[in-house]
């Protein structure tokens, strides 16, 4: 499910591969499409000005569907943009609309020009496995990737250049609380499942296995990145995040984790301390605060893992199934061998056959 900019429009997906956008008019949601979707559905964005929503599938391909109040929407109204030859992980599109960014589990970030979708601006190159999640720092030509080996990466887009990498495991202690009294995967520990722009230097993300919420400070000058203070917090229950959503302009997350018994949703503020004299500033989190506006008949509904941590984990998956290309390359050396020994016995068979034909001949 994603949310437009202005929050004029709502579009969610099913299992059975259908499409539903709705329209907010005076407080209520109209459905204004409902399509049936040859593929199912790994992304979905509206673009910044809300005119088009922009649809990422399993195959790797990207659409476009414009969106006009004035008729209906049809399957056929889909505008095919470009493609990956891998499953599409996560999509970004710049504030101008002038850039496309699209990720597959393969390692790529593709810069695509929306308005020329075959004209391929770069390719940023650099992490290690698949990317989990990208972002565009607002009004800029920077952009932010997460992957699964740990990194956050800022990019300038134009040239594909990467202007610095910072590896969570290695550079940010978690709480005591957190890595003392539970076990995670430690293949997906630091893997990004959500980022968010709180605002256009700090940024919040949750991960796939940790129970934590992470905002950082960044600053970006003539292609120089500065990283600034750091905040963590962590669920009261120590379990990872189902999904964590921003509320606008209230510098609060909402998080939807699951317990024991039962699934909650929580809202975390961030405070920010503005420093005037320089770029970066101080953070900290206040207590989580437990909502209550969702009927528990509803939230017990919430599929647990959510379809995104489902990808994600398939991510890991497909890494495990290349077995077979590494057993290839430790027994390269032997399969050379054999290679060179069958042609040298058969270049000694080839000899010994025609020197048995010129004896005969001669007899």
């Amino acid at each position: 499910m994603t949310v437009s900019t202005k929050g004029l429009y709502i579009s969610a997906v099913d299992n059975l591969k259908q499409l539903f956008v709705y329209f907010n008019k005076e407080g209520r949601w109209l459905l204004v499409a409902q399509l049936k979707l040859r593929k199912q559905v790994s992304c979905l964005i509206f673009t910044p000005s809300e005119r088009s929503l922009v649809i990422g599938d399993k195959s790797g391909d990207i659409f476009k569907l414009p969106l006009r109040l004035e008729r209906p929407i049809y399957s056929a109204d889909l505008i095919l943009l470009c493609g990956h030859l891998s499953l599409l992980s996560h999509m970004a599109i710049s504030d101008d609309e002038m850039y496309l960014a699209s990720c597959d589990r393969d390692e790529k970030i593709r810069i695509s020009r929306f308005s020329e979708p075959n004209v391929i601006q770069s390719f940023c190159l650099g992490h290690k496995s698949f990317v989990s999640q990208l972002g565009f720092v607002p009004n800029t030509r920077y952009l932010i990737s997460t992957g699964g080996d740990g990194y956050i990466s800022i990019w300038d887009c134009v040239s594909g250049h990467c202007l610095s990498s910072y590896h969570i495991s290695t550079n940010e202690p978690l709480p005591s609380s957190v890595s003392a009294d539970f076990e995670f995967d430690s293949r997906s520990e630091f893997v990004v499942s959500r980022l968010y722009f709180v605002k256009a230097d700090i940024i919040v993300c949750s991960f796939l296995s940790l129970p934590v919420l992470l905002a950082f400070n960044i600053c970006i000058t003539r292609d120089t990145v500065l990283w600034g203070s750091k905040a963590l917090t962590s669920t009261p229950d120590k379990l990872p995040f189902i999904d964590i959503a921003l509320c606008s302009n209230e510098n609060r997350v909402i998080g939807l984790c699951s317990t024991s018994t039962s699934v909650c949703l929580y809202s975390w503020k961030l405070n920010i301390q503005y420093n005037t004299c320089q770029s970066l500033h101080t953070m900290k989190w206040d207590d989580p605060e437990v909502i209550h506006c969702v009927a528990n008949d509803i939230l017990a509904q919430v599929p647990v893992p959510s379809p995104r941590t489902e990808l994600l984990k398939l991510f890991f998956k497909c890494t495990d199934n290349s077995a077979m290309i590494h057993a290839y390359k430790s027994n390269k050396q032997l399969h050379q061998q054999n290679v060179t020994q069958r042609r040298i016995r058969s270049q000694k068979t080839r000899k010994w056959n025609k020197s048995l034909r010129n004896s005969v001949g001669e007899k």
